[in-house]
């Protein structure tokens, strides 16, 4: 596997973006955490083909590795609990196997896979990139890897391997135990692991069998809805509504704070069902409406559990040219349309704020009203023309003389026509030496706009429900992102049995 040789760049050394503006190259193993936080395997992105961006990437964590071969296994913990990935983590368990960190994954391997399907994907993701194991081919499993995934079957039950036993894959359930051999620690698990191997662990009672075995209809949807948890919910309104359920106890849950705060769903996921349901046609119009009232309330209310950010912030979106990028292809929601979330639901737990668009040019506002969905569709049809002239933001407030506690800019980094480290330095050096900047980089190209030893600025990848909570965590700079992965902490254990 061939990796990519300019990688090692140094920290801070000046280059320049997709865009043809200045930029800063990021230590290996800051712009692996920016990228792998951001990162949707194998979907295109704006200014980089997918094979380029997995390479870059693999060519990272094996610089990273060779240096600090266990910080590559907890970044893929972190990546998986913390950010809630489910690729990536997977992707950089496999690569490590090729570095140094090969003989320490035992112990992370339970806590990367959270869900019984991983199992078969890891192994899918090793062949991929190995080729076939054992008769079949000539890639045989690391040791510490195999008794890794083995020690992972013990985090699931019947239900668990039951809901996702799909076989059309690579690997499929009964492949991957055959391969494994894991030891099983009762009857019952014994049992369990024979009807895996045999394929015949029985389909959970669940709200997809349901609907599989009877159809969709009201009648079904109806059945299913008591055995759905919120994100299950949130995806099938537009089945509700299409076959006219009563949506009653569904609207009850969507709304309940709690249900919200425990379903870890950001603004944006609201926002996209609101649009959806938007552009229905031929629907009760009562349920519709009442639908539509839930999420723009449930919009709302996800982000009231984020810390307050206490004086003065200006936040500013980019709403350049490649902000129509969508977020992947399997959604329809745009760079854009986050973008523009992401400065809503900010205005709404900052004290006092004002917002600001950019591209060819700067428009600032004064938001008027509290409400995400709102402001964030008044944010979108600002016209501001297609480049992306970030520096501009800066330069308004040091122009302006306006003093404030942070900044927040909402971008892809792709910014150009001035160096905007520069104005920032001037801005604390004449308006705010306590100034913090907080730069959104939702598209993760791994290139920054500011040095990484500038620890008034923080870039933060990603637009997971953890991004403004983290906030109040990371006001020292990029290394407090470094530091919550360094302290991962992954349960150990004398390991006697092998298998």
């Amino acid at each position: 596997m061939r990796y990519n040789k300019k990688i090692e760049t140094t920290p801070n050394v000046e280059i320049i973006n997709y865009s043809g503006g200045l930029g800063y190259a990021s230590s290996p193993k800051n712009e692996l955490a920016q990228r792998v936080l951001t990162w949707f395997v194998g979907e295109p992105k704006f200014y980089i083909k997918p094979d380029a961006e997995i390479t870059r990437i693999r060519g990272l964590i094996k610089v990273v590795a060779t240096q600090d071969p266990e910080w590559v296994l907890k970044l893929a913990v972190y990546a998986r609990n913390y950010m809630n990935l489910r690729t990536a983590p997977l992707f950089i368990l496999v690569e490590a196997l090729d570095t140094p960190a090969k003989r320490l994954v035992r112990p992370y391997i339970p806590a990367i896979i959270q869900r019984a399907d991983e199992i078969p994907e890891a192994l899918a993701m090793f062949v991929s990139r190995n080729g076939d194991i054992g008769k079949q081919g000539k890639a045989s499993l690391p040791n510490q890897f195999k008794l890794g995934l083995a020690d992972a079957y013990n985090n699931f039950d019947e239900y668990g391997f039951g809901k996702y036993k799909e076989n059309d894959k690579v690997v499929s359930q009964s492949d991957a135990i055959r391969i494994i051999h894991p030891k099983a620690r009762t009857e019952v698990q014994n049992s369990l692991f024979s009807a895996i191997r045999h394929d015949t662990v029985p389909a959970p009672d669940t709200w997809e069998v349901i609907v599989s075995k009877f159809g969709s209809n009201k009648t079904s949807w109806e059945m299913s809805i008591p055995k759905m948890g919120y994100m299950a919910k949130l995806r099938n309104l537009k089945n509700f509504l299409e076959q006219r359920v009563d949506i009653d106890t569904v609207v009850k849950h969507i709304t309940n704070e709690k249900a919200i705060k425990n379903s870890r769903q950001f603004p944006y996921r609201f926002y996209s069902a609101y649009k959806m349901v938007d552009a229905m046609v031929n629907v009760d119009p009562f349920s519709k409406a009442q639908t539509l009232k839930a999420l723009n309330e449930a919009m709302n209310k996800s982000v009231e559990n984020i810390p307050r950010l206490e004086g003065k912030t200006a936040i500013f979106v980019d709403l350049s040219g490649s902000m129509n990028d969508q977020v992947s292809k399997m959604s329809d929601i745009t760079m854009k349309q986050i973008a523009s979330v992401m400065a809503a639901s900010a205005n709404r737990f900052c004290d006092n704020a004002i917002i600001g668009m950019f591209a060819d040019r700067l428009a600032v506002a004064i938001p008027k009203t509290n409400d995400i969905l709102l402001l964030a569709e008044e944010i979108m049809r600002t016209n501001v023309g297609g480049s992306t002239m970030g520096y501009l933001t800066i330069q308004y407030l040091l122009r302006e003389r306006i003093e404030v506690d942070r900044v927040m800019i909402f971008t892809d980094m792709q910014m150009y026509g001035g160096d905007i480290s520069d104005l920032w330095n001037q801005y604390r050096t004449v308006i705010n030496p306590k100034a913090k900047l907080y730069c959104f980089d939702l598209h993760g190209y791994g290139q920054l706009s500011f040095p990484t030893n500038d620890y008034s600025v923080l870039t933060i990848s990603g637009f997971s429900d953890k991004v403004f909570e983290a906030i109040p965590i990371l006001e020292g700079g990029i290394d407090k992102v470094i530091m919550h992965i360094d302290s991962t902490i992954v349960e150990r254990r004398d390991y006697e049995e092998e298998i």
